[in-house]
């Protein structure tokens, strides 16, 4: 394209050379005019080609961001986990890959008929167990201006609400990612202040997580504690993996209470059980003597809400 797009420059320029001999201008002729705007009619055609071959669009697009977190105030070490955001024209599905890929591995697994131990085994040899950050998050879905968001706490959860409202306030610094230029914003959201970098040449105003509303694609996002960040490693003009809800069964819940099942899973997983199955747990020593538990920790929380 480069190289077209350069002898076309030079054809047109030496249309345009004129000669002064004997001081005479050599005007062309009409049939020679009409060529000429032919001419530059293809050249703009072949930049906005050019431009939209290297452009990323909202038809489809998949965004891969690396992503760190603290699991709770106790321990300020960061756990890594990467994640993806699927955009097809006005829907997004954000996603923990690997939580995602040790999905489709049950589900697969359970229709064959697998038992759970060798569900997990399989999972394990591909180090998809252990706890993570689960979320999910759909924006205009089920339909436009709402948002679906699930996790898993013991059992999945979900739940639907309004498009967030972000009250964006613009930086002065601007920084580089992937080759992108991206300008700093900041907001605050449910307790929580996040400083991003958005690329005006991506043209969609989505982002990792619930974060949105830009005029173009948020490519880095942290919030002012240092407990989460994300940074684009990516992009791919093709989603990977259909923008649906994945069929089974949730428990329904509000933000507010997802939150609460989230700190309770640190601070005292047994009443967590209980409320989510309606069984107790039992804990004894050595000697089958019946003992309390007492493990209590703070999850980090996205959203702090009272």
């Amino acid at each position: 394209m480069e190289h077209q797009f350069h002898n076309l420059v030079k054809f047109i320029i030496d249309g345009l050379r004129v000669d002064f001999s004997d001081c005479q201008l050599i005007i062309y002729s009409m049939k020679r005019n009409y060529l000429f705007v032919l001419l530059i009619l293809m050249l703009h055609v072949m930049i906005a080609c050019a431009q939209h071959d290297k452009a990323h669009t909202r038809n489809s697009l998949s965004v891969t961001y690396r992503y760190l977190y603290q699991y709770c105030e106790e321990n300020k070490n960061k756990s890594e986990a990467y994640c993806i955001l699927d955009i097809s024209d006005n829907t997004s599905h954000f996603y923990n890959k690997n939580f995602e890929r040790g999905q489709d591995i049950t589900d697969s697994m359970l229709q064959k008929g697998c038992s759970p131990y060798e569900i997990r085994s399989v999972k394990k040899q591909e180090g998809l167990t252990g706890l993570s950050d689960n979320t999910n998050v759909f924006k205009n879905y089920p339909s436009k201006g709402k948002i679906t968001v699930s996790e898993k706490v013991m059992e999945m959860f979900v739940y639907e609400e309004e498009m967030p409202k972000f009250n964006w306030e613009l930086g002065k610094r601007d920084t580089v990612i992937l080759g992108h230029r991206c300008y700093e914003a900041f907001t605050r959201y449910r307790g929580r202040t996040w400083k991003v970098f958005y690329a005006i040449d991506i043209p969609i105003d989505d982002g990792p997580w619930k974060l949105c509303g830009l005029p173009g694609l948020i490519l880095s996002a942290q919030d002012s504690q240092g407990c989460f960040s994300y940074e684009c490693v990516g992009l791919e003009n093709s989603i990977q993996r259909p923008l649906a809800v994945r069929s089974q069964k949730y428990q329904k819940c509000n933000a507010k209470e997802l939150s609460e099942m989230i700190s309770l899973q640190g601070k005292n997983f047994d009443e967590m059980f209980f409320r989510v199955s309606g069984a107790k747990i039992e804990h004894f020593d050595s000697n089958g003597k019946p003992i309390k538990l007492n493990m209590s920790l703070t999850p980090c929380l996205k959203e702090i809400l009272k």
